[in-house]
């Protein structure tokens, strides 16, 4: 079971897409019909995930040490950025540039002006914006008379039962399309579960909250019961999903009301909720590295909306991506 086909047809807007800090490649995954020449990340794990997936070029290496010829190199007219977040994070005491996680980062502000690729794109925690960070990305892009727009976007606001509030920005050298009507994809998280698993099932066991975690937390726990009289006419909307889901009991995803007890969503179902199709493929991983991954990914559903805003390379606006 994949998510709804609306998120699979997809246009080419003739880019030529350099994918830095690539992960597991939740840009590739929503933008099929880019042209993507290089994907660029220092995680290992994660370059095996994305090569079971797509077959163009991808670099293990660091950001950091990305020349400015080597970034022309590539031939790419739209850069993604999906720089690590931990730097703009409560959890990674929002260091900003004393971070040395913010690296990467700076080494791609600073190639802006030389490279001056045709458009720009990134996602980051909403912490991000007004950041010393997000002050030099911004001041570099204006420098070089780049149009320069920026919104948070939460995937639950599209009609998608997952809350995953992102700072989103495009920039690029021609305006970009005016943020556009916000798409309603309509879907229910019953939709996105895996349908051969029920609390009597013998099929496959869930990966279960142990019983004295759920008394002990139970009220600050995420909880989902899908049979609650109390849910909205849209159904539940799950928590985000974070890299620590599966180590961290809160505040790191939500938890599903499972006979007596609760269990934890599996990577398919956290997957699906990112709007990965079915078709993804996280082989030879343990539920928790596949989780970690997940979670340091993107949410394809608002991907698919940012991208739709993107200028292409002759100079026209790019078509809706829904």
């Amino acid at each position: 079971m994949s998510p709804p086909l609306a998120l699979t047809q997809l246009h080419s807007t003739h880019h030529r897409v350099l994918e830095l800090f690539a992960g597991i490649g939740g840009l590739a995954s929503a933008w099929p019909a880019a042209e993507i020449v290089a994907a660029v990340d220092i995680n290992q794990i994660a370059a095996k995930v994305y090569r079971q997936n797509f077959s163009h070029r991808y670099l293990i290496q660091e950001i950091e040490s990305l020349s400015d010829s080597d970034l022309v190199r590539f031939g790419a007219d739209f850069w993604w950025l999906s720089p690590p977040c931990q730097p703009f994070s409560r959890r990674g005491q929002r260091l900003d540039l004393e971070d040395r996680r913010c690296g990467g980062l700076l080494r791609i502000i600073e190639a802006i002006g030389h490279c001056q690729p045709e458009a720009i794109g990134l996602e980051n925690v909403v912490g991000f914006a007004g950041s010393r960070a997000h002050t030099e990305l911004t001041k570099q892009l204006k420098r070089h008379d780049y149009h320069v727009q920026s919104r948070e976007l939460c995937p639950s606001e599209m009609g998608w039962p997952n809350r995953r509030r992102r700072f989103y920005l495009i920039a690029s050298r021609v305006a970009p399309m005016p943020w556009q009507p916000l798409p309603n994809y309509n879907c229910r998280l019953e939709e996105l579960l895996d349908r051969d698993l029920t609390p009597a099932s013998n099929l496959a066991q869930p990966p279960m909250l142990p019983a004295e975690d759920a008394r002990r937390y139970y009220s600050a726990l995420d909880r989902i019961d899908l049979s609650s009289p109390a849910l909205s006419e849209h159904g539940s909307v799950t928590a985000c999903f974070a890299g620590s889901y599966g180590k961290t009991l809160l505040h790191a995803g939500s938890y599903l009301q499972w006979g007596a007890g609760y269990r934890r969503f599996s990577p398919r179902e956290v997957a699906r909720l990112l709007g990965f199709p079915d078709h993804f493929r996280m082989e030879g991983l343990a539920p928790r590295a596949c989780w970690k991954l997940l979670g340091n990914s993107l949410s394809l559903p608002v991907m698919r909306y940012v991208l739709s805003h993107v200028p292409d390379s002759s100079h026209r606006a790019s078509p809706n991506l829904k």
